[in-house]
């Protein structure tokens, strides 16, 4: 019994693991949108001035 309830346990650490990759993935992939659109918008600025 101890050993399907460890099994279990590591199971779902596993899945929350490949879960927290995928959050780190997709916020990472947001940051370098948002820091893309700050270097085209501060480019036109600076283009303006």
């Amino acid at each position: 019994m101890a050993k399907n309830s460890l099994e279990s346990r590591l199971i779902e650490q596993g899945d929350m693991l490949i879960q927290l990759n995928k959050t780190i993935l997709s916020l990472q992939q947001a940051c370098a949108q948002a820091f893309e659109n700050f270097n085209a918008k501060e480019a036109a600025l600076l283009q303006e001035i």
